[in-house]
């Protein structure tokens, strides 16, 4: 009953992860492309009501790409969620680095609680709380479509895979201490080389990958993710360990010289190998 009524109104929903608090609350969280306006859309399902409840919405309407679309529950009990720039290519609408949009964002937000008019919380620590101008939701930026990450519950971090433009695929590890706020670079960086030189502030920060590759030497879209594997004797779902993944979404364009942007290439710094994203080895940061 619950796949037929997702069907009706929606696209197929994205990703449909149990809260910690799930055997109590019977509570499922949605993410799903609506119709018929392509608004990008986090709902909770009730299963004790049958009854399905839109808790946040971001228009979508112009291009049907780059949704986004991952949820997952932190080790502090938040929900977070990952939405793509609007799609269309080069980042049309500048949404990586824009505070006033959840367009290239992962939002961190409480859906234990309601707040006034919100059918749920703004966590008082996320880092545009009171930020004039900012979605208070917002918990990273600069985003291209990080449409699947995960949360390392060993400790924390995030391993978050954002899809390439066309020259560069990447993977971030985010640990815990440098994740609020963290600007992943998009769209004045496409992985480690500067993307459009309009979109870089001077002395930002930006948080570099720890992993890029090109789609032409062999690789495809990267997808990032975790599973979960449940146990028909236990109450909850038991996680898999976090480990980003490769797989083939679609053939891309031939590369070339130049950026979106018409930016000269710029000399390339040199790609951690996989020996780095396991052992470590990359800097953390990069600064413009």
């Amino acid at each position: 009953r619950l796949r037929r009524r997702i069907r009706q109104r929606t696209r197929p929903a994205r990703h449909r992860p149990p809260p910690p608090t799930f055997p109590q609350s019977q509570d499922l969280y949605l993410a799903y492309t609506a119709l018929p306006d392509g608004a990008v859309t986090l709902a909770r399902y009730r299963l004790d009501e049958a009854r399905l409840e839109p808790l946040l919405a971001q228009e979508h309407a112009e291009h049907s790409n780059h949704n986004g679309g991952q949820l997952t529950f932190g080790t502090d009990g938040h929900l977070y969620w990952s939405i793509g720039d609007g799609g269309g290519a080069g980042d049309p609408f500048d949404s990586g680095q824009r505070l006033d949009t959840l367009l290239g964002k992962i939002l961190r937000i409480d859906v234990s609680r309601t707040c006034g008019d919100l059918p749920y919380c703004v966590p008082d620590d996320n880092p545009f709380t009171g930020v004039p101008g900012a979605r208070p939701e917002i918990w990273m930026y600069g985003g291209r479509n990080p449409w699947r990450f995960s949360v390392d519950h060993a400790d924390g971090s995030l391993w978050i895979a954002d899809v390439g433009q066309g020259r560069w695929e990447e993977i971030n590890h985010v640990k815990p201490g440098h994740q609020a706020g963290a600007n992943l670079g998009w769209s004045c960086y496409e992985g480690l080389e500067v993307f459009d030189e309009t979109q870089c502030r001077p002395g930002a920060q930006y948080t570099q990958p720890i992993f890029t590759y090109s789609p032409y030497t062999g690789g495809c879209a990267v997808i990032g993710g975790q599973g979960s594997a449940f146990d028909e004797d236990a109450d909850a779902p038991k996680e898999v360990p976090a480990v980003p993944s490769l797989a083939v979404l679609r053939p891309r364009r031939q590369a070339t010289d130049t950026t979106a942007a018409g930016n000269a290439e710029k000399p390339r710094k040199r790609l951690p190998s996989w020996d780095d994203v396991l052992f470590g080895g990359a800097p953390a940061a990069r600064e413009n």
